[in-house]
């Protein structure tokens, strides 16, 4: 009787009975390359990791799928094992035997001695030297979020450092604690702030952790810690009556019907200076026209309306008026500018009052409650537009990277609305630069802001209404409360008042000796708080009744 074997040609014959692909095993999420010859199999492993939802077709030489943060290196590294493999089976062919799962099992052990071999042989220098790994590969694997550009500045400082030193093939086996001694003292001299110094030492060790899992070196020091001091913060935030006046100013509004003495429009005396009409915001919006042949419209997959003629048409807005509102909006909501500037109509639930945003920062889903000051800002933009729109339109392409990328610009007009609402309050702040930190000169109070201060903003009012830290964090998508405390600012009010209760009584003449109590006179200081909210529209009067109910309870006056 013939066998396969007899009939086929030998290289025919070992193509059918021999098979090498790639598995996904489950529980460790480890990558396998199974080797089957005849009905024999065994599973090799390459010492690749990944996630289940990022493996793909087994069978091609590409199976880890790009939504991996480190796919290409990955998919070099299985590449490469996969061809140590064919290396194996085609020695054990030369030498005239069968390459069966054992043999093929026991070659590639003797190949990897022989590897490890070498590896102890070579003792000047890794495969990749770190500027190579830092610049061809780990600044290509960043994703091109909010973070990006800052990462890309942090990295050209390292890059610097390492060229000054004169080491453009620096080995990752050079890098040791008197590595990282040199590199902070070359930062203190360039009077980099310690907490700029910190951040890029962080971030140094970040990518040599990204060096190493992607195994261009077998081992590297990633354990240093600066003990240069950063300092407590007490965070910059605006006052209630600074943001009353955010939200009354009404001449950056384009459709304000504001004039000047002229006779012009008065926001046109902010953009002196500025290219052309470079100032306006168009916001695209959808003016419906009911066909009356249709009884029920209905939306479409884009969010439209179906059964309705649309046209196109805009509304206008000023640069300051749109940065103006984001920033009141990131202080109603706490939500950073990443956040932000992505809420898109839809995003609000109409039924419960809350916004349901996924933070850019942690990727979770953080549920805000909607406010008296978040609705009207709401109502302004979303009207006459798609749910899947952009809330807030600003003079930028619309995507997510364009927008995010945006804060350069918001954080110089922030300042600038600052100095025409004359928000000048001296502020005093520390230069911490080496183990001397220096007192800056006082500044005013527009020249440090920022739209990450609106975070915080809304952190310290929540704070000094009386909101617990609990809610505080979970609003503002912390995922422990220590954070959150590093948010809220220090209550002025409460501190000046302290020792109020050592001022003569002269509102009872009656009992000339008596002292006011200080639980009463915090009390009014809380009261006259809430009390001006509700006056400027920032507190609903069912919102103010509540607090104000909390408030007479925590001071047991019900």
């Amino acid at each position: 009787m013939r066998t396969l074997s007899s009939i086929l040609p030998t290289f025919v014959f070992q193509l059918l009975t021999m098979k090498l692909y790639y598995k996904f095993k489950k529980g460790k999420g480890y990558v396998l390359l199974i080797y089957t010859h005849l009905s024999n199999r065994i599973e090799l492993s390459p010492s690749v990791i990944c996630n289940e939802s990022d493996f793909g077709d087994g069978k091609k030489d590409n199976p880890i799928k790009k939504t991996d943060a480190y796919y290409d290196e990955k998919n070099t590294i299985l590449r490469s094992f996969k061809e140590n493999v064919y290396l194996v089976i085609n020695k054990i062919k030369s030498e005239g035997a069968e390459p069966t799962t054992d043999l093929v099992k026991l070659g590639m052990k003797q190949f990897r001695r022989d590897l490890l071999l070498k590896k102890h042989i070579e003792t000047t220098i890794e495969k990749f030297p770190v500027l190579y790994v830092m610049k061809e590969k780990y600044i290509k694997s960043l994703d091109k979020n909010s973070t990006y550009r800052s990462i890309i500045y942090r990295m050209k400082i390292l890059e610097d450092f390492i060229k000054k030193r004169g080491d453009e093939l620096l080995d990752f086996r050079e890098i040791d604690v008197a590595f990282y001694n040199e590199l902070e003292n070359y930062l203190v001299n360039k009077e980099y702030s310690n907490s700029t110094t910190a951040k890029i030492i962080s971030q140094f060790r970040q990518f040599l952790n990204f060096a190493l899992i992607s195994n261009y070196t077998s081992k590297v020091y990633m354990d240093y810690r600066t003990k240069l001091s950063v300092g407590s913060k007490n965070p910059l935030t605006l006052k209630p009556e600074q943001i009353i006046e955010l939200k009354d100013f009404k001449e950056f509004d384009y459709s304000s019907n504001l004039l000047d003495e002229e006779g012009k429009p008065i926001y046109l005396k902010y953009y002196k200076g500025w290219y052309g009409k470079s100032y306006m915001v168009k916001d695209e919006l959808f003016e419906t026209i009911k066909d009356p042949t249709t009884k029920r419209a209905k939306r479409d997959s884009k969010g439209y309306l179906v059964g309705m003629e649309t046209k196109n048409t805009f509304n206008h807005y000023t640069t300051f008026e749109i940065i103006k509102d984001l920033f009141l909006f990131s202080i109603a909501t706490g939500l950073r500018w990443s956040d932000c500037v992505k809420v898109k109509v839809g995003d609000k639930d109409i039924k419960n009052e809350e916004y349901s945003i996924i933070q850019q920062k942690t990727k979770d889903i953080v549920p805000i409650i909607e406010n008296e000051l978040s609705r009207v800002l709401y109502q302004k933009y979303s009207k006459g537009k798609s749910v899947f729109q952009y809330l807030f339109p600003i003079n930028c392409k619309k995507n997510d990277f364009t927008r995010q990328n945006y804060l350069t610009k918001v954080n110089e007009h922030l300042k600038d609305i600052g100095e025409i609402l004359k928000f000048n309050n001296s502020v005093n702040t520390i230069k911490r630069v080496g183990k001397n930190p220096s007192k800056n000169p006082s500044v005013p109070f527009y020249q440090l802001m920022s739209f990450h201060m609106g975070r915080r903003s809304h952190a310290t009012i929540l704070s000094q209404l009386g909101v617990d830290m609990k809610s505080i964090s979970q609003q503002m998508g912390h995922s422990n409360m220590t954070m959150t405390g590093k948010y809220i600012s220090k209550d002025d009010e409460k501190l000046k008042s302290v020792f109020d209760f050592l001022k003569p009584n002269i509102s009872n003449p009656e009992n000339p000796n008596s002292t006011p109590s200080p639980v009463n006179e915090d009390l009014k200081s809380q009261l006259s708080k809430l009390k001006l909210m509700f006056d400027e529209g920032l507190l609903s009067k069912e919102a103010y009744d509540d607090r104000v109910e909390l408030m007479l309870d925590k001071y047991g006056f019900n």
